[in-house]
């Protein structure tokens, strides 16, 4: 996150304050890309939070609150409220923003996938399809999003020429987070059931290969696991799976008992999803070394969402895998890295299909 800017007029709130402001917003790391500025006078407390892509400026948080509009309150009473709020405001803003997992890419495009099918409902998810042409039965390739996310975070992947001359393709809408869903699924051996029917359409007769990023990750490792026979290949793309250096952070509890109203349904859902997975993981130690399906694992050595130690953990324990660091590398190489990624999985999984250029 890039450096808070504080006008001079916070300056009156005294030291105490100031200095646990600018602690709260001098994190490094945990937003690229996105920048919060306050504003504090006598009489008004401004938060603007927005992210800046090249030259795209998207806003996506803002508040003002008047002084003189908190009725019910002293003078004294409501310049307190206004100075608590200005520490309590940019936590709620970092841990929102450490909570989203990126896997909307930035600034997505919410209409149609060229060259793609319209999204379809299976059971309790919705994927959408990049079909081979009829009497080719080519390796299906599916993809898993994180939390929060949808089926449009694969979208460069399911749009690109190279991938669609080589893989039937479906991005999926993990279950409850679809469209009109209300109640969110945090248990990955219910996620992973989900996506057994998608497993299924697999042609190739050699197993469909599961993709995931960040929480998708442990999601595509349980599917594996529960039905390996289905599987043909993993990929994981700055995802967890050791569970001594994954689930819930300091602002994941923070989040917890935050009203849904402040953090939004996509928010509280991701958090929900992130606090049960540590413990699941750990049930899970025993069966990795059962998946000796081909596997490439990609971390980038600066990401601040998901330590980098779990790709050692996911290349110690998968006897079939590649690891390809992306060093400098962040949360996001799966959009910022995509040629790469797509040239691994090319290069892992379609070596005899034709020249990458």
């Amino acid at each position: 996150m890039n450096l808070m800017t504080v006008p001079a007029e916070i300056t009156h709130c005294g030291p105490r304050l100031r200095a646990l402001s600018l602690i709260l917003v001098n994190m490094p790391g945990r937003c690229p890309g996105r920048r919060i500025q306050a504003g504090l006078s006598r009489d008004e407390i401004r938060w603007d939070a927005h992210e800046k892509t090249g030259d795209k400026v998207l806003q996506w948080g803002v508040l003002e609150i008047g002084v003189d509009s908190i009725v019910g309150l002293g003078r004294t009473g409501r310049r307190r409220l206004v100075r608590w709020l200005a520490v309590l405001l940019p936590l709620l803003l970092i841990a929102a923003c450490a909570l989203i997992d990126g896997d909307d890419p930035p600034f997505g495009d919410s209409g149609p996938i060229a060259g793609a099918g319209e999204v379809r409902r299976l059971g309790d998810i919705e994927y959408i399809e990049v079909a081979p042409p009829v009497g080719e039965e080519r390796q299906l390739l599916v993809f898993v999003h994180g939390t929060p996310g949808s089926l449009r975070a694969f979208r460069t992947y399911l749009t690109d020429p190279l991938l669609r001359e080589r893989f039937h393709m479906i991005s999926v809408s993990r279950v409850g987070w679809t469209a009109g869903a209300t109640n969110k699924e945090p248990s990955l051996e219910a996620q992973a059931r989900a996506l057994r029917p998608i497993l299924e359409m697999d042609r190739s007769g050699r197993g469909a290969i599961l993709m995931g990023h960040s929480y998708g990750g442990p999601v595509i490792a349980r599917a594996a696991m529960d039905f390996t026979d289905l599987v043909g290949g993993l990929v994981f793309v700055a995802t967890t799976g050791d569970p001594e250096l994954s689930g819930p952070r300091w602002y994941n509890y923070i989040s917890f008992w935050w009203p849904e109203f402040l953090l939004g349904d996509r928010l509280m859902g991701a958090n929900d999803e992130i606090m049960a997975v540590r413990e699941q993981l750990a049930e899970m130690l025993p069966r990795w070394k059962a998946l000796t399906m081909p596997t490439l694992i990609v971390q980038g050595d600066d990401d601040n969402l998901v330590h980098p130690g779990n790709a050692d953990f996911l290349h110690q324990q998968l006897v079939n895998s590649h690891l390809l660091p992306r060093p400098g590398g962040d949360h996001f190489i799966l959009w910022e890295d995509m040629p790469v990624i797509r040239d691994a999985i090319i290069d892992r999984f379609a070596p005899g299909c034709g020249p990458l250029r």
